[in-house]
């Protein structure tokens, strides 16, 4: 049982430092990567990651909460222990709840914008037996606004 919670608070943690980076990572690139179909493509992954961290992070949570105070608590730090909890997950919770936001924010006003070029042009390419939808555009609907 022991190599279970120790496996389960591992995944937790892990996928909360996925989280923090994956969303440091959108901001970072945002400014970088300024072709809007590529960032949108980009983002769409991140999106994923995203979400797949937050669903490790609430059922590792919800499995450390339960079996905490028989396995993790510490008499010596006593009843602060749980406030100091409540307010390391206050602040990361409100950090991925803007990030995941941010994300989202960002990858519906790349949507609207890459239908809004006018001048795109969709070629389909078979690579590998799969069909790959490929976004030309003439310098000036390149930029990010």
């Amino acid at each position: 049982m022991g190599i279970l919670i120790v496996t389960n608070n591992f995944l937790h943690d892990f996928a909360a430092g996925i989280l923090m980076g994956n969303i440091a990572l959108t901001l970072f690139i945002r400014n970088e990567i300024k072709e809007a179909p590529l960032l949108f493509r980009v983002l769409r992954k991140q999106l994923m990651i995203s979400y797949l961290a937050l669903i490790l992070i609430v059922i590792g949570g919800i499995i450390r909460t339960i079996l905490y105070g028989r396995f993790e608590w510490v008499n010596e730090a006593g009843i602060a222990q749980t406030y100091v909890l409540i307010i390391k997950h206050f602040v990361l919770g409100g950090i991925a709840i803007y990030g995941v936001y941010y994300q989202l924010k960002l990858k519906k006003n790349l949507r609207e914008l890459c239908k809004n070029y006018t001048n795109i042009v969709t070629i389909e390419k078979e690579i590998g037996g799969k069909i790959k939808t490929v976004l030309k555009m003439d310098d000036e609907a390149r930029s990010l606004p």
